[in-house]
């Protein structure tokens, strides 16, 4: 059994996730009386690593766990992004904060700070700073 999926009122429930590996997936609380074949997940946001070898849910909470590229894994947490390989060991980790939208394109996550867009690299890098005019036209500036 991977996870017991539960809906009993006291209890708590969630929906399994894939990614791109065979020891680890993500788990996404859901609420009471969610869990039903009827019914498309509303999950609350709140997502966990779950190492299937261990039966260990992480303690540290993500409101998004997602495959990036080849081989790793992204959790955003408040305040940043954690990179884990595919056995769920932490490779890297690093810091974003006062942003206004986040998205992960590719192996890349763009982020949005007001007009400005930055973006990143898995380790934390940024690579390009893009800026949004009001006529839509979107210029780019190395950084």
């Amino acid at each position: 059994m991977l996870y017991e999926l539960t809906n009993k009122k006291d209890e708590e429930s969630y929906t399994v996730h894939v990614l791109n590996s065979t020891k680890v997936c993500s788990l996404e609380k859901i609420d009471f009386g969610v869990a039903s074949q009827d019914v498309a997940s509303t999950g609350s946001g709140e997502y966990y690593l779950y190492n299937m070898e261990k039966q260990e849910r992480s303690e540290q909470k993500y409101s998004r766990i997602g495959s990036l590229g080849d081989g790793k894994i992204y959790g955003k947490k408040e305040g940043g992004i954690d990179i884990f390989d595919t056995d769920g060991n932490l490779i890297n980790s690093f810091e974003l904060t006062g942003y206004d939208d986040f998205s992960k394109v590719g192996e890349m996550f763009v982020v949005q700070y007001g007009q400005t867009y930055r973006v990143y690299n898995e380790n934390g890098d940024k690579h390009i700073e893009y800026i949004m005019k009001m006529e839509r036209n979107l210029l780019e500036r190395d950084i």
